[in-house]
């Protein structure tokens, strides 16, 4: 035969290239499409880890702001029945009272537990008027107790 690619060889032997064309083909496109599907998944649970672990803690930071709020609410309730019984004091308690606090205050800004001085402090004065109120009266009356000059 002249024609070699007109043979049954030259069928053969390109029945067998065009196989292992295909098959590289194949496996190429099956191996990206692998990498896709597999980075695509592991971004998915990546991400979902991510979004149990943020809830968690967001479930954990929730549960400790609740605690500190009751605390919180407590403590307020503690310091209104002191203040509403320190109203009916003397000018002699609302000294020793503001010596007290004036000396617990000191102690606790140069310790860091405070940065200012809760009459002195927007939050507190807003949400606890009665006892900032108390506070300012019990220094005024010290410092008229003390005769201090101006």
């Amino acid at each position: 035969m002249d024609n070699y690619w007109q043979s049954q060889d030259a069928a053969i032997a390109m029945g067998h290239a065009g196989k292992a064309l295909g098959r590289r083909q194949g496996e190429a496109e099956g191996y990206q499409n692998g990498l896709e599907d597999g980075f695509a998944r592991g971004r998915k649970h990546g991400y979902n880890e991510g979004v149990a672990q943020a809830q968690a803690q967001l479930a954990a930071l929730t549960k400790q702001k609740h605690e500190l709020q009751e605390l919180t609410n407590g403590l307020v309730m503690a310091l209104g029945a002191a203040v509403d019984t320190l109203k009916m004091s003397d000018n002699n308690q609302k000294v020793r009272f503001a010596h007290s606090y004036v000396t617990r205050t000191d102690r606790a800004l140069q310790c860091g537990q405070l940065r200012i001085a809760p009459h002195r402090d927007a939050r507190f004065t807003e949400q606890m008027t009665q006892t900032t109120a108390y506070i300012l009266d019990a220094l005024e009356t010290t410092l008229r107790a003390h005769d201090f000059p101006s």
